[in-house]
């Protein structure tokens, strides 16, 4: 399943990357306006921009998490057997 994950992952990048007219930050980013980005350092003025953020797992702000057994995606996915 991770061998798919990655090879997936890395199989987008390299599309985007290699796309006419698509440029590829990986950096934080936050709306100045509706049309105006920052990312970094730069500012990204268009008529459209797309955003994939991607996601990544994340474990809730739950007090006593840590004492119980919890699983998130990822960890399911690097199961090697059913529960």
């Amino acid at each position: 399943m991770n061998q798919i994950r990655n090879r997936s992952r890395q199989g987008l990048r390299d599309w985007m990357e290699s796309t006419t007219n698509v440029t590829l930050f990986t950096e934080w980013a936050s709306f100045e306006d509706s049309h105006t980005l920052k990312v970094g350092n730069q500012r990204i003025i268009g008529k459209q921009i797309y955003i994939n953020t991607g996601t990544r797992p994340l474990a809730p702000p739950i007090e006593g998490l840590e004492k119980v057994p919890w699983m998130d995606s990822a960890g399911l996915l690097d199961l090697e057997k059913l529960p």
